[in-house]
């Protein structure tokens, strides 16, 4: 019998209590990914043909009217279970009917997918003592905009359907930093790009990235599945997870991408013409100035330029970190690495988390030299030792050969640069 269980409930929370189960679904080819401050995917098959119901190997009946009803495009939730413990959550977007053979396949995305559906609808002012007392920190503030929707709370009409049950983090961890941030009605900014666009910020003086955010399915005590928005703060993490090649990884791939790469940007904000507010960050570390393409007096790096949108940020301060916090990403060519685990071995699925840091070890000929900043009277031939972060997990449940659990990690904090303040005024 396999460890994975799906089951679907419905996306609209008519009360306080989570909704009953509607059906529990037997898929195959399955495959599902979760991401980090973005949105994941499933795709799934069920065999529909025969009789009304569909028998498992386990004893397990499903009828297939609960299949139809529990899967209906936008209005269901899936939920998967591991082993006893739910791992991945999505709303159901499409699904796809062949009478030749017979099979339904169903499409769905993480429950941030949700929030690509949902618009800002109020005028909300960040700082306000009706909205947030102490403080506004980026974490509060996408805090308060998906919970203020996702449970009804807004002044649209009808605002009693936009409740999903989604809940909040009792102590969110938050950044200790302040924004100022004005949303009006009138603009209907997406609310998850609202959340992306605070998320991707960095602070200008210290160098410390604003938050990461993460929408996290569990059972509450009555054993009812629930989904709750979590947030987390880069370069502060509870638990790390130890890969190493030959080791626990099957195999990786490691990918360098310089096509995006900037290390002068112009990030757009508020206004237009002569009154557009412009801030520009840039890359002038005199730390490893080669390898980062640094444009300061220490570095032989070519200029790099690109340019990023803000329109609707009116405070320049917030507009910094945001132009900041996109060069951060784009400083250096993009580098990720896939690691397949072995799911025999630790870590095992379900032990670790999005978010969690990742210390890796490879002995392979891609890396004579080391790690790269490691000064030449440490450094290994073949071995490269350092910190990652978990920012993906894809899953190939298995069903005649074992599950293939894949783990992207990537580097998002390593900028060295500054930003400077430039405002256009005519």
């Amino acid at each position: 019998m396999s460890d994975f269980r799906y089951f679907t409930t419905q996306l609209y929370q008519s009360g306080s209590n989570p909704n009953p189960v509607i059906a529990e679904i037997p898929f195959t080819n399955v495959s599902f990914d979760a991401q980090l401050n973005s949105i994941g995917s499933f795709t799934g098959e069920v065999l529909l043909s025969g009789t009304d119901f569909v028998t498992q190997s386990n004893g397990l009946l499903v009828n297939k009217l609960n299949i139809f009803n529990g899967t209906q495009p936008g209005q269901t939730i899936l939920w998967i279970d591991y082993g006893g413990k739910l791992i991945w959550s999505g709303v159901i977007w499409q699904r796809e009917w062949d009478t030749e053979t017979q099979i339904l396949k169903i499409t769905g995305q993480e429950m941030l997918s949700y929030f690509k559906r949902r618009r800002i609808t109020d005028t909300l002012n960040f700082p306000s003592s009706g909205l947030i007392s102490d403080k506004s920190d980026p974490v509060l503030i996408a805090n308060y905009l998906m919970t203020y929707y996702a449970q009804g709370k807004d002044s649209s009409f009808p605002k009693t359907h936009g409740n999903i049950g989604l809940l909040a983090e009792s102590s969110p961890a938050t950044s200790g930093l302040s924004v100022t941030r004005e949303y009006f009605d009138f603009e209907l900014k997406e609310i998850y790009q609202a959340v992306k666009d605070l998320s991707d910020g960095l602070d200008s003086n210290t160098t410390d990235p604003y938050f990461d955010f993460v929408i996290k399915p569990s059972y509450n005590s009555n054993n009812l599945p629930v989904n709750t928005l979590h947030f987390m703060i880069p370069n502060i993490s509870s638990n790390t997870v130890a890969l190493q090649f030959p080791g626990n990884l099957v195999e990786y791939s490691y990918t360098e991408d310089g096509s995006t790469m900037v290390n002068t940007l112009f990030g757009l904000g508020y206004g237009s013409n002569l009154a557009k507010t412009i801030a520009v960050a840039t890359d002038d570390a005199s730390v490893y100035p080669t390898y980062w393409g640094s444009i300061s007096s220490y570095g032989n790096g070519a200029l790099l330029e690109d340019s990023a949108s803000f329109i609707d940020i009116q405070d320049l301060g917030l507009l910094e970190a945001s132009t900041v916090g996109q060069l951060n990403a784009l400083s250096h060519a993009p580098t990720t690495i896939q690691a397949v685990v072995a799911p025999y071995v630790d870590p095992y699925l379900g032990t670790f988390n999005l978010g969690d840091d990742a210390n890796i070890l490879i002995i392979d000929d891609m890396f004579p030299n080391g790690f790269p900043y490691t000064s030449a009277g440490s450094v290994f031939p073949g071995i490269y030792n350092a910190l990652w972060r978990v920012v993906a997990v894809s899953v190939q449940p298995g069903e005649d050969k074992e599950s293939r659990v894949t783990i992207t990690l990537s580097q998002p904090y390593v900028n060295f640069g500054n930003v400077t303040k430039k405002t256009v005024t005519g």
